[in-house]
């Protein structure tokens, strides 16, 4: 049989991303696009602009806002109501002047939190993949899918974290995984946990 590309459609009953969706509610809700985060960690942009921030009461409303107004995820500008959103993404709504960053609840659930203005729009990117290409130039794989070829910084290592700003699209400080390190637990009973 012909491939006819993925479903636009999700019964509720067994939608598996990050997002606390009351499943006897409706019946159906949006699929995510194959994207730079996994299925089961992350959801559709369409499901945080409608449930969570309540800017939307349908589909049509949805599309209208995606389309008309300037949504930005990592400052890149997104129409795609399946466009799929992970953890610690950037979220910024310039008609509105609102700014969101992803993260997540002890249950693990995704909850938006609203940035202020002086915030500066740094994501943090954990390295998981580190490999020398052709003609030998490191590379460095992060798990929001972001890839970086000759960095600036030479000693950076698996699970180490590269801060990205948002508004200049680069990537500027790096953090080391070490003793005494300040991290973030995403998984596991002690979730949203600072440590």
């Amino acid at each position: 049989m012909a491939n006819k590309g993925n479903k636009r459609i999700q019964k509720r009953m067994s939608f598996q991303g990050r997002l606390a969706l009351n499943k006897k509610e409706y019946h159906w809700t949006f699929n995510q696009n194959p994207g730079t985060h996994k299925n089961t960690d992350s959801c559709p942009l369409g499901n945080l602009v409608r449930d969570v921030l309540h800017f939307a009461d349908n589909t049509r409303e949805i599309k209208y806002i995606l389309q008309n107004k300037i949504c930005n995820v990592n400052g890149k500008r997104i129409k795609d109501l399946h466009f799929s959103v992970g953890l610690f993404d950037i979220i910024e709504f310039k008609d509105l002047g609102k700014c969101f960053r992803v993260l997540i609840t002890p249950r693990g659930f995704f909850v938006l939190k609203e940035l202020a203005k002086e915030d500066k729009l740094i994501r943090p990117c954990k390295i998981v993949s580190k490999k020398i290409i052709k003609k030998g130039i490191l590379q460095l794989g992060f798990e929001n899918g972001f890839v970086l070829r000759k960095p600036k910084v030479k000693n950076a290592n698996l699970r180490d974290t590269i801060e990205f700003d948002v508004v200049k699209q680069e990537f500027t400080s790096h953090l080391s995984f070490e003793k005494g390190a300040n991290v973030f637990v995403i998984d596991g009973p002690h979730a949203s946990k600072f440590g």
